[in-house]
């Protein structure tokens, strides 16, 4: 049922989108264009973190060495945007396993997987990804996961929307030992929010940066403003439609801000 609502409200946007575009034409035609707005921010508390502005710098400076052309063998649809720097953030989500050495990486979203394995081409041998999505990777039409992806317990895919109480309860644990976290979701203006309110009550053993994709994508943009975490947007490296770094655990360190 749960999965019929998504699918009904993702045709409902589709369709108040389109009478959106008759009213007000784009500026010019290109493939994936969403309307947004850009404004001052009001959240003037949340300022950069030291260890976010960084560590952001240093996987930025180390981007245009990652190589994801391998994957574009392994999908029937391909994805042209794989290799693209900037522009995406494939690459970049490779860039940061390299500067962070993470153990444990979270992902949620995994659609058709390119993330999740642009991630684990990077991580360390004795990494772990856990990637969530209410969906079978194998349901999504022209995934890129093969099989053997997940014998080895380094790629773990569970079929679970974290956004809900007792779910998140289920998985919490997991989650506050994550050194990654990558919120690739719904952007329904609710899901985002209630992450951020779940990750409010974790008790992190270590320093996760949170990663946004899409944060200048119209239902995103009062979820990644109302943020009160320190926070770094870096579309121009990342996501045309909005890549943001947050710090959810600065308080508990004394490195400072920028």
């Amino acid at each position: 049922m749960n999965n019929k609502i998504y699918f009904l409200k993702y045709r409902i946007s589709k369709i108040l989108n389109y009478f959106i575009y008759k009213l007000l034409p784009y500026p010019y035609k290109e493939k994936g264009g969403q309307y947004s707005m850009i404004f001052p921010s009001r959240n003037r508390g949340a300022k950069v973190s030291k260890h976010l502005f960084d560590t952001a710098l240093e996987a930025i400076k180390i981007t245009p060495d990652i190589d994801l052309s391998d994957l574009h063998h392994r999908a029937t649809i391909d994805n042209e945007y794989i290799d693209v720097f900037p522009g995406d953030h494939y690459r970049l989500l490779g860039a940061f396993m390299r500067v962070l050495k993470p153990k444990v990486v979270l992902e949620v979203g995994t659609f058709r997987g390119v993330s999740a394995l642009a991630m684990r081409k990077y991580m360390p041998q004795e990494a772990v990804l856990h990637t969530f999505d209410i969906v079978e990777y194998h349901k999504y039409t022209g995934h890129y996961f093969k099989p053997g992806d997940f014998e080895n317990g380094k790629l773990v895919q569970h079929i679970s929307d974290i956004s809900k109480t007792e779910y998140f309860a289920k998985y919490k644990e997991l989650i506050e030992s994550a050194d990654f976290i990558f919120l690739d979701a719904a952007k329904d203006k609710v899901q985002e929010r209630r992450f951020f309110e779940h990750f409010a009550q974790c008790k992190f053993q270590r320093r996760p940066i949170i990663m946004l994709d899409d944060i200048k994508v119209w239902n995103m943009l009062r979820i990644w403003e109302d943020i009160p975490y320190p926070k770094l947007d870096i579309t121009s490296f990342g996501h045309f439609s909005g890549t943001g770094l947050v710090d959810i655990c600065y308080d508990k360190y004394e490195d400072g801000l920028v």
